[in-house]
């Protein structure tokens, strides 16, 4: 029964959430800049972030159809190299292109050959952080029909999972479909069908992604109900053999008798489903974020980004990066130029979005276009295009896990992550730590200690209390 004791409970924990999170803050490395060439020489950067000390950045050139990349090691990036596509010629445009998936050390990129309808999809696969690609792969030979709009993910077994639009030949019936490997790209399954064509056909411009949490797979994919255009999510449940859910994200209908050529993007939490996408359901382009719950299939948390830091105009191209209840986001907006905003939440305060939401190019005029982001460890990657010069620009965002509400003993600590949690060292005794977490629950307590090896459930980020004497302090820890 919910009675008084709980109320303070959650009260106290409510309290200590404030403090970490209005002390939380991202602290950010300078720009670092990838001078690609001259026009069209920076399209559409996607960006992987691989572990805290490895990721890559890929883009394509619409002028020589050609795709590029370049790592980084630390916080620095190496130089640009080039993609092997033999004789292939690659489809490059602002709003669909190359797309990218990896884990540990292994990347896949995927590219559709031109022209569009009749060219091949091709794979490439590193197995060795991205220093170096296999030849192009053809995965799949349109041949009686048309196909546009590959997108990747890789499974929890390392596996490239493909999806790609097809059509019929006179441009009908358009649908996402999705192939799977079991030999890291060498051959894949016959195709499986993504849309649902009781609730509608793909909108035939609008491109797509993925992304995977164990044995389920999310394609997000727009669709269009007779000219009614939602963000959608197909759902499998059993690593791509069936997609057996598939959900409008939005709670408004957005009519439109045109393509809008945009997608949206989002991960996995366990049973919710994190997604962000544009649409024009007021009038004018806005980037709207939602929670879909798969096991009460709700859409319990939809916030549109209505924030203070620009114009609130001309929102678009959307993406999504985060783990468990961490969540960034970034997109395109119209201030006097298009410029790159980023906003994050923690927890289930999606509302922070609106009081996150920086400006990313403060520091930059001009047009800044098309970002992505990754998430790894407690930090952001962003890159986007800079119009300016033709570049690509690169930026760090670190979380602080630490709270303001600092105390003399709070500088003694040791934190050192280990695979059941955390262990804590102290040089004073710790009178009690207090583990909650970011739904208020208490997790475990434990008392008179100057050494504890913590045991926490879950990935996931949870809030520490501890108490020495008179003093208090509070931190957050995530585990990944």
């Amino acid at each position: 029964m919910f009675n008084r004791f709980h109320l303070i409970l959650i009260l106290i924990f409510l309290q200590i959430y404030t403090i970490v999170v209005h002390a939380q803050d991202i602290n950010w490395t300078a720009d670092q800049k990838i001078l690609t060439g001259g026009s069209g020489s920076n399209i559409r950067p996607r960006i992987l972030a691989l572990d805290p000390q490895h990721g890559i950045i890929v883009w394509g050139n619409d002028r020589s159809q050609s795709i590029h990349y370049a790592l980084w090691e630390g916080d620095s990036l190496a130089g640009i190299q080039n993609i092997n596509m033999k004789q292939s010629k690659a489809f490059i445009t602002s709003w669909a292109s190359t797309e990218i998936a990896g884990r540990n050390q292994v990347v896949y990129i995927i590219y559709k050959e031109d022209p569009a309808e009749t060219g091949k999809i091709y794979l490439v696969r590193s197995m060795d952080f991205g220093k170096n690609f296999s030849d192009p792969i053809p995965v799949v030979i349109p041949n009686g029909f048309y196909s546009r709009f590959p997108g990747i993910a890789i499974d929890k077994d390392l596996q490239p999972i493909v999806s790609y639009m097809r059509f019929k030949t006179d441009w009908s019936q358009p649908e996402y479909v999705s192939i799977r490997s079991k030999d890291f790209g060498d051959s894949f399954d016959a195709f499986t069908e993504v849309t649902d064509k009781l609730k509608g056909e793909a909108c035939d411009c609008c491109p797509v992604s993925m992304e995977t949490e164990g044995d389920k797979i999310v394609v997000f994919y727009r669709n269009n109900r007779n000219n009614i255009r939602n963000m959608t999510a197909s759902i499998s449940t059993n690593n791509g053999i069936s997609y057996d859910i598939t959900q409008e994200l939005d709670t408004a209908d957005w009519f439109l008798q045109s393509c809008p050529s945009t997608g949206g993007d989002g991960f996995f939490n366990g049973d919710q489903l994190h997604s962000v996408w544009s649409s024009g359901r007021t009038g004018i382009s806005k980037v709207f974020y939602s929670k879909y719950n798969l096991l009460s299939n709700k859409i319990e948390g939809l916030q549109i980004m209505n924030h203070t830091q620009g114009r609130n105009f001309q929102q678009n191209y959307p993406r999504m990066a985060g783990k468990n209840d961490t969540i960034g986001i970034v997109w395109n907006e119209l201030v006097n130029t298009m410029d790159i905003f980023f906003s994050y939440f923690l927890g289930n305060n999606s509302s922070d979005l609106i009081t996150h939401t920086i400006r990313i190019n403060k520091d930059i005029n001009g047009t800044q276009t098309t970002p992505d982001i990754a998430y790894h460890s407690g930090n952001f990657y962003l890159c986007w295009q800079d119009q300016n010069d033709n570049s690509i620009r690169f930026k760090k965002g670190s979380l602080n896990i630490i709270s303001s509400n600092d105390s003399e003993f709070a500088q003694t600590l040791k934190m050192l992550n280990t695979k059941q949690g955390v262990e804590i060292r102290s040089e004073k005794q710790i009178d009690e730590c207090i583990i909650y977490n970011l739904e208020g629950r208490i997790i475990a307590k434990y008392k008179k200690f100057n050494t504890v090896e913590i045991v926490l459930p879950s990935a996931g980020i949870y809030i520490l209390k501890f108490q020495q004497g008179k003093s208090e302090f509070s931190m957050k820890w995530m585990k990944e």
